[in-house]
């Protein structure tokens, strides 16, 4: 990959993220935050275990899309989740432990994806996805508590 590739990479999931955080919001008004989310976490991590398939600057960029959409829906459905869950009395509580949780998980996933590169891209990749299945299936749980309809818009 060259430098100049590895620059708009950067601005691409970022924009990418952008349409992500915007388009899922008008799903989610359809389908329900919690069934948007769950389906955002599960598609990122699909499409994290595809990272290292992609070997081409074509393969790159059309990851990088992918991931960008992906993980811009989870970024702007988190916190529309947590208040959902609260009481509006505690909606600011609820969104301080969801922030306080996710720069929990950066502090810890870095140096574990620091230890696993060392072996090459294969191991943080399936790391990364792994982890997103799991909130994927913790966003489930949570979605199923609320009911356990499958047609039901959460």
């Amino acid at each position: 990959m060259t430098p100049t590739l590895a620059f708009y990479l950067v601005s691409i999931v970022n924009g990418a993220s952008l349409f992500g955080r915007i388009l899922s919001g008008i799903v989610a008004d359809r389908f329900g935050r919690f069934n948007m989310l769950a389906a955002s976490a599960f598609a990122a991590g699909i499409i994290t275990f595809c990272w290292t398939t992609a070997t081409s600057a074509a393969g790159l960029v059309v990851w990088t899309v992918a991931f960008g959409f992906a993980s811009g829906a989870i970024l702007s459905l988190q916190l529309a989740c947590a208040t959902t869950l609260a009481d509006p009395s505690s909606a600011a509580t609820v969104v301080g432990a969801v922030v306080g949780s996710t720069s929990l998980a950066s502090l810890f996933a870095t140096p574990i994806a620091g230890e696993l590169i060392k072996h090459g891209y294969i191991a943080p990749s399936c790391f990364s996805g792994a982890m997103l299945l799991v909130g994927g299936c913790l966003i489930a749980g949570s979605r199923f508590s609320q009911s356990r309809s499958l047609t039901a818009r959460i």
